[in-house]
């Protein structure tokens, strides 16, 4: 577990969240494509292109036990990266009420997946060419 007493993991979703909110506003923001979607998945497979992605990404998940596990033995790619990122996206931002544990483990492995999606979508999307 993360915390060493008993208590809430909020403060913990909490920044995982605004990192998964931050990669979807560099997404919307870009300064090199005109981004359109209604939803992340939309948004993201309008940009798989410029992105490296397949173009159907499925970022949907209901369970955040399942994500965390897929989170603690995720690949350091950036498909996997940006994959993840949505999915921590997605079940983070429906609920605020999670009662699932988060290990110390699932907390740092998913704080570097949202990096790496963060800093991909900037190495990808806001190139200046000259």
């Amino acid at each position: 577990m993360i915390r060493k007493e008993i208590g809430t993991n909020e403060p913990f979703f909490t920044h995982l969240f605004k990192g998964c909110l931050l990669f979807e506003s560099l997404l919307k923001k870009n300064p090199t494509i005109n981004a359109k979607g209604g939803t992340l998945e939309k948004l993201l497979s309008g940009l798989a292109k410029p992105l490296g992605l397949p173009k159907q990404v499925k970022i949907g998940s209901a369970n955040l036990e399942n994500v965390l596990k897929e989170v603690q033995v995720a690949d350091d790619a950036f498909t996997t990266a940006i994959i993840m990122t949505g999915k921590l996206r997605n079940t983070l931002g429906h609920n605020i009420g999670w009662t699932d544990q988060l290990t110390k483990e699932q907390y740092l492995q998913g704080f570097l997946l949202i990096a790496v999606a963060c800093l991909h979508a900037i190495s990808t999307l806001y190139r200046i060419e000259k």
